[in-house]
């Protein structure tokens, strides 16, 4: 009886380790076309919840749980996304992942330049608890935000975000536009939006200005995100927050979570 005692813990204890532990670890790196880092790539298991961002260098690491033989998707919101199957990254192999450059579409626009830009989203009701997202960047990858709908059609001007407390010596955000088609959310931007924020940085509102012409259609769903995506260590990051529909999700991925406040981000743009 002893014996089938001691059995038995052991057992347990095999699970217990197996469902934390038993897991393949996948390395590699993400490069586009030319050879070059593709930096914070989206790397994650379709129909799966597990995902990781690549460096600045475009290396990645992503654990698969015990069991899995679903795909990899690799997505960059000015790449093409490519997909890796389960043969291929569980011989044990660090992969080259190569990204295709996205074809692009400029958009057509005649905007009146006389104009001040004006609020497409503005701060919102304010409310009195703070947004804060806390972890180690590349591991967490959470995205959070608001949804906005305008009446007419809009091209972005700027992007302002307060931050209230950063903790990390040193933390890049990255901001996001979606369109919202039913269920899906699909990356409107061909160029990434990265920000670096600091410690020292203290209360500071963060004004980013779009290299690109993006351009948010009347009577139309879009979802703005702010999220870390690369860190130097453990930490939390508070923006002033408002009462307005709001979401989170991992990114490119998972099911969202509908909050009733988020980060106050101001949108502002001038009209087509």
């Amino acid at each position: 009886m002893e014996d089938m005692k001691k059995s038995l813990l052991l057992s347990l204890f095999m699970l217990f380790v197996c469902k934390g532990y038993c897991q393949t670890e996948v390395r590699g790196r993400v490069v586009n076309e030319r050879g070059t880092a593709v930096e914070y790539a989206g790397v994650w298991l379709e129909n799966d919840s597990v995902g990781a961002i690549s460096d600045i260098d475009g290396n990645f690491v992503i654990k698969i749980p015990k069991g899995s033989k679903n795909s990899l998707t690799f997505s960059h919101v000015s790449y093409q996304k490519a997909g890796v199957g389960y043969q291929t990254y569980s011989s044990g192999n660090e992969l080259t992942v190569v990204l295709k450059d996205k074809v692009v579409e400029l958009a057509d626009v005649v905007i009146d330049k006389s104009r001040k830009p004006k609020n497409i989203m503005g701060r919102g009701v304010t409310a009195l608890a703070d947004a804060g997202m806390r972890g180690k960047g590349r591991e967490n990858g959470v995205e959070w935000g608001p949804a906005l709908k305008n009446k007419k059609d809009m091209v972005v001007s700027d992007i302002l975000l307060s931050i209230k407390k950063c903790t990390y010596k040193e933390c890049t955000l990255s901001i996001n536009i979606y369109k919202v088609n039913g269920r899906k959310f699909v990356n409107i931007l061909n160029k990434p939006l990265y920000h670096k924020v600091t410690q020292d940085s203290g209360r500071k509102q963060l004004h980013i200005v779009p290299e690109e012409t993006i351009v948010l259609k009347g009577k139309t769903k879009y979802y703005i995100t702010v999220s870390v995506v690369d860190s130097d260590a453990w930490g939390m990051i508070y923006f002033p927050s408002a009462f307005r529909t709001c979401y989170a999700r991992r990114i490119e991925m998972g099911k969202l979570k509908k909050l009733p406040v988020g980060p106050a981000i101001i949108v502002k743009g001038m009209e087509i």
